[in-house]
């Protein structure tokens, strides 16, 4: 997923909130599926467009909303981002405590 539509707010001069608005392309082989399908995901990477390359990430978090009333919220460990990428690893344990 990646977020054209991207805020930043600036906290002080080092520290910035970036929320973007992630929308999954109506064409992707996952629609139409049950969810319990996100159970095989191994990990969550995250695209903010306008953030430059190989930022370091403190603490973050992404909140999911699928069909409008199922939502699940992940941390965003610390991390230095690749190529303006953000990841989350072991979704299991999330996965587990929504899927039970």
């Amino acid at each position: 997923m990646d977020s054209r539509e991207c805020d930043a707010t600036s906290i002080s001069p080092d520290n910035v909130i970036y929320k973007g608005v992630f929308n999954l392309d109506a064409y992707n082989h996952s629609i139409g599926k049950k969810l319990t399908f996100l159970k095989e995901t191994e990990y969550m990477k995250i695209q903010f467009m306008p953030i430059g390359k190989d930022y370091y990430v403190i603490e973050g978090k992404v909140v999911c909303t699928f069909n409008g009333n199922a939502r699940i919220e992940f941390s965003i460990p610390e991390q230095l981002m690749q190529k303006k990428l953000v990841f989350i690893r072991e979704l299991a344990p999330v996965f587990d405590k929504v899927f039970k």
